[in-house]
């Protein structure tokens, strides 16, 4: 079995990802893919705009320390840009995640090195820029990864932990975008502005200068955005 490598399972119509890509009776392809693998552009391949298979995977599975590759067939005349998103974080800028392309499979590939807990959850693959650009032709595809214990779980272990009461889970936020310093020559400019974004949606940001709640008014606006951005705008002072 090669070691995190995952494909669609064997029974015709599902839709989870399986252990063994290697064995072709089992839904794999007979190849394999490394961490040291080269990308190469994908290629047209089909017609129309570019578009994922009729039912891609959408749960994967991995065991924790192990690497995790998700492949996505990709069809279409003209090669896409694609993009790997969990919540609203780019995946390319975690030096965790590795991504490739393959042409001669066309397909994209999603890398995940030494598996954790926390990499459960929902991600996207989003082509031409997702849904949020579907004028342009931007499609995207919803699937989960889960993530078992290494060893396994015996069943007294599972007895156990139904025992135990339920965890609350406390979802965890960041910034994505930060607000940055800014410095300017005082009665140079008639406006300042500072933005951030937020990982989650439909949540707000307080604003503070000198420690003290900067609240809507003549001199401040607060805009709230598609995506968690929050701006600040006011007539320019000194301060923090």
């Amino acid at each position: 079995m090669a070691k995190g490598e995952l494909k669609p399972a064997s029974k015709p119509g599902s839709r989870r990802g399986s252990f063994n890509p290697n064995n072709k009776e089992d839904g794999g392809d007979g190849s394999e893919w490394t961490w040291d693998s080269e990308s190469n552009p994908l290629v047209p391949n089909g017609e129309g705009p570019a578009k994922f298979e009729a039912k891609p995977c959408d749960k994967w599975s991995g065991t924790e320390k192990d690497k995790m590759f998700c492949k996505l067939d990709i069809f279409g005349e003209d090669p896409p840009e694609v993009t790997w998103m969990k919540g609203f974080k780019n995946l390319s800028t975690d030096p965790r995640y590795r991504i490739w392309s393959d042409g001669s499979s066309n397909q994209a590939i999603l890398g995940i090195e030494s598996l954790k807990q926390e990499d459960e959850g929902a991600y996207r693959c989003c082509i031409n820029g997702g849904e949020e650009n579907a004028a342009e032709g931007g499609v995207e595809h919803e699937f989960s990864i889960y993530v078992t214990v290494a060893g396994g779980m015996d069943f007294r272990a599972m007895l156990a932990k139904k025992k135990k009461p339920a965890k609350k889970v406390v979802e965890k936020f960041e910034w994505i975008e930060e607000p940055v310093d800014k410095i300017f020559k005082q009665g140079s400019v008639d406006e300042v502005t500072f933005a951030c974004k937020l990982s989650h949606k439909g949540k707000k940001a307080k604003w503070y200068l000198r420690n003290q709640e900067c609240y809507k008014g003549k001199k401040i606006h607060h805009e709230y955005r598609r995506g968690s951005v929050h701006s600040y705008h006011q007539e320019p002072r000194a301060g923090r």
